[in-house]
């Protein structure tokens, strides 16, 4: 019934396909290019070095741009080092950047407050190794490559999490782990204090489909990326069932709001569905090396594609497109009690103006519409079933799945 739901939301929505193009940006490297990061629409950080595994070793070196990645100069270099990971987070007022490296085979910290005239850039030895890094709440989570755990990076402690975990993601609060050694996946609504472990784990997710892999939790839906063969598994029940659709990209992907996936598949073509995997539709091109290529999306509207030899390729992504949740309207706006009875209240932070405020069913018929300055709802008088609450802002749309009573 869940997986009737969210189709019927995408077809409702009118999403046919991502208006997207992606073309060549020019790096001034050679090196090769691991992890990116966007503060805001105009400044982004990249990182690199030698080959993911270290080896030959090269030059260490984060790049800048200050115009959305058209354009990119390196602000920091060191010999012989292997840069592969980055978070930026607000440390007392200030954002400082973190960038994790390795040299010699041993793990390094480079740090520096980026919002100050003069980059005062610390590199120390550290006794842990992260990959697959990710910020939330001004906190940095990260596997341990040493000993394959899930640790944090809290106010400079760093604060173990779980055990044996192959990807991880991180939402509201919610933290879903993936083990393939024990075939579980683990769930904390708490940001790791408490787990519970799925009620089933889904059988079609082996080994073999690790590379190139990735999880997401988003709302009610857990989804899986693998690879050999590309699959996309998802549950909408925490883990009592699962689909599985096949034919998705075999190399570099991200899995954002909404269902909607982005890959690279082995005829070079950057690829995109907004189903959950069922469908895929060719949104550009890509001219390197597949095997290494990393893909991030940003809620700027745009993504970039970074690989080997310091290729990097920017995607001009139309997520203003109605239908696509834009992850910072999430943490604007608030939609509780869920499920209700009689009301649902509306709780927006900052001057984030709402243009129109509906409320469909399932097969997209408009049930009621709302004042735009409306933040207590009455649906008193709705039949009780699954909804759909639609708020439209300058920024984008979201779209939350109710229930009433």
């Amino acid at each position: 019934m869940k997986h009737i739901i969210i189709l019927l939301i995408v077809a409702f929505f009118g999403i046919n396909s991502l208006n997207a193009q992606w073309y060549q940006v020019n790096t001034n490297t050679t090196e090769n290019l691991y992890d990116i990061f966007f503060v805001d629409s105009l400044e982004g950080y990249c990182v690199g070095g030698g080959d993911y595994f270290g080896f030959p070793q090269s030059n260490g070196l984060i790049l800048k741009s200050t115009d959305g990645g058209e354009s990119w100069n390196s602000i920091f270099s060191v010999d012989s080092m292997t840069i592969k990971n980055l978070a930026i987070i607000e440390q007392g007022g200030d954002m400082k950047l973190y960038a994790f490296a390795s040299k010699s085979g041993m793990p390094y910290l480079i740090s520096t407050f980026i919002n100050t005239s003069i980059q005062n850039w610390s590199v120390s030895q550290i006794s842990y190794k992260p990959k697959e890094v990710k910020t939330y709440n001004n906190e940095i989570f990260f596997i341990d490559e040493l000993d394959a755990s899930l640790k944090k990076l809290s106010n400079g402690v760093l604060v173990p999490l779980h055990s044996s975990v192959t990807y991880f993601d991180v939402q509201n609060s919610d933290i879903v782990c993936l083990d393939i050694t024990s075939y579980n996946i683990y769930n904390s609504p708490d940001l790791g204090v408490n787990w519970d472990t799925l009620a089933t784990y889904p059988s079609t997710f082996q080994s073999s489909n690790i590379s190139n892999g990735s999880i997401k939790i988003d709302d009610n839906y857990i989804i899986l990326k693998g690879t050999y063969p590309g699959i996309v598994v998802y549950t909408l029940n925490n883990g009592t069932n699962w689909t599985t659709n096949y034919n998705a990209p075999e190399f570099a992907s991200t899995i954002l709001s909404s269902g909607l996936i982005i890959g690279l598949t082995h005829m070079d073509e950057i690829v995109s569905s907004i189903d959950l995997g069922i469908n895929w539709t060719v949104i550009g091109m890509f001219n390197g090396e597949k095997v290494g290529a990393r893909i991030k999306v940003f809620e700027y509207g745009y993504g970039f594609l970074i690989g080997n030899g310091g290729l990097m390729y920017k995607g001009i992504i139309d997520t203003t497109a109605v239908g696509i949740n834009k992850p910072y309207l999430k943490k604007k706006i608030n939609i509780y009690p869920n499920p209700t009875k009689d009301i649902l209240q509306i709780e927006v932070l900052d001057s984030l103006k709402i243009e129109e405020i509906a409320l469909f069913d399932i097969e997209g018929k408009k049930v009621k519409a709302f004042n735009k300055k409306d933040r207590t709802l009455n649906v008193s008088g709705v039949i009780s079933g699954i909804y759909i609450l639609k708020l439209s802002t300058k920024g984008g749309v979201l779209t939350r799945k109710v229930v009433i009573e």
